[in-house]
């Protein structure tokens, strides 16, 4: 964290700040991912609000302002949400899930704080423009939230045909910027119309919010495919494992049993 935004405070409590986060961000996730599959409750929104309030309050302890800026604009819209203000689409869930991701960065002791805050503004902008009911622009939210540019799409997607199967290859860093470009560059690969798609998690070591639903949307346009498409995965280590199998694409990968 920025030495400018975090005051000397004991490390005790950052330690407890930090618990605070890794408790509540997973609610956060795993609703927005409920949420995009279409299998969201009432009483998963409502904790979404409280984990963001959470969240916010914990920061405002420690004196992380983004974050405090940053949690409050979200817990709006959850709140609005929950009293049916506005409907959560599938933009919402896309700068939701942006937001999570951000949120995440500036919480982190081992945050780079230009980059986790590099568009924050623009971010918090569209996140205002959807506690108002208004349609946000996911695109410019998701580009804002990083200050690196994508990886080139040739580093992510191995367009290489064998026979009728097409490889791609993940990033190591499966985050919002390269989760941007590797959107198009999947559904690009989609529209060739081949018989099975064959995923390598090889080089994958972090798997964010942002490329769950990715994953997630991917496998949407994947199961409406004609004729239907055989998806198999390649060498996913057990941490990533894990985070499909919660996420509930450990099936839609064939990683199930």
């Amino acid at each position: 964290m920025d030495n400018s935004d975090t005051p000397q405070i004991d490390p005790a409590m950052l330690e407890l700040f930090q618990a605070e986060v890794d408790t509540h961000v997973p609610v956060l996730n795993e609703g927005l991912l409920a949420l995009e599959k279409g299998q969201i409750a009432h009483s998963q929104i409502e904790a979404m609000m409280r984990a963001a309030h959470s969240i916010k309050g914990a920061a405002r302890i420690v004196g992380i302002a983004t974050a405090v800026r940053l949690a409050h604009v979200m817990e709006d819209c959850f709140t609005a949400a929950k009293e049916g203000r506005i409907t959560l689409s599938s933009d919402a869930v896309d700068v939701l899930l942006h937001g999570v991701d951000t949120l995440q960065r500036v919480c982190s002791p081992h945050d780079d704080s230009q980059a986790a805050e590099a568009g924050l503004e623009d971010l918090l902008a569209q996140l205002s423009l959807l506690k108002s009911g208004e349609k946000p622009s996911s695109r410019s939210a998701s580009t804002a939230a990083r200050a690196e540019p994508p990886p080139a799409s040739s580093e992510l997607v191995s367009g290489v045909v064998q026979g009728q199967v097409q490889s791609i290859v993940l990033p190591s860093v499966f985050d919002d910027a390269s989760s941007e470009t590797l959107r198009q560059d999947m559904m690009d690969l989609l529209s060739h119309g081949p018989a099975a798609i064959q995923f390598d998690f090889a080089r994958v070591r972090e798997l964010s919010a942002a490329g769950l639903a990715l994953l997630a949307s991917f496998m949407r346009e994947v199961e409406s495919a004609q004729p239907p498409l055989v998806i198999e995965s390649n060498r996913v280590g057990p941490g990533v494992r894990t985070v499909l199998r919660v996420a509930g694409l450990d099936s839609a990968f064939g990683l199930a049993g």
